[in-house]
């Protein structure tokens, strides 16, 4: 996989980690406050959630103690991993926290996008993530 961090031209930013996963990390300073920014692509599949949850603590760990962060990106987790990821890593997740409508839960929706083709397996899941510290 690959990721981005795009900042305006005229933004301070200092780049803080590249992780596995692809992850990249940033310290933008907005209005001279600083905050942290991440884009990633976490490990695919269900197998895989150890790995992802390492991936996650790893990025989050990047950032300085205390920093305010966003951390954004297709974490291809299952909802059976929040609750771990959230507890543990003491992280929020914005899609709940803003209490938004359960019919746009699904990052992931091949039962009406038919992604690859009609006669594949058909699944809903909310790969997608926005976390905030």
């Amino acid at each position: 996989g690959y990721t981005q961090l795009w900042v305006r031209n005229n933004m301070f930013f200092q780049r803080i980690a590249e992780c596995d996963g692809p992850s990249v990390a940033a310290v933008a300073l907005v209005d001279d406050f600083a905050v942290g920014l991440s884009s990633s692509h976490f490990a695919p599949h269900k197998k895989n959630s150890s790995t992802r949850f390492d991936q996650v603590k790893t990025l989050k760990n990047s950032f300085p103690i205390g920093m305010a962060f966003v951390m954004a990106g297709d974490f291809n987790m299952r909802m059976s991993e929040d609750k771990t990821v959230e507890e543990q890593l003491g992280l929020q997740d914005a899609w709940k926290d803003a209490e938004s409508p359960s019919d746009h839960m699904f990052t992931w929706n091949s039962f009406s996008n038919r992604y690859h083709g009609p006669e594949s397996f058909r699944f809903k899941c909310r790969f997608d993530r926005i976390y905030l510290n």
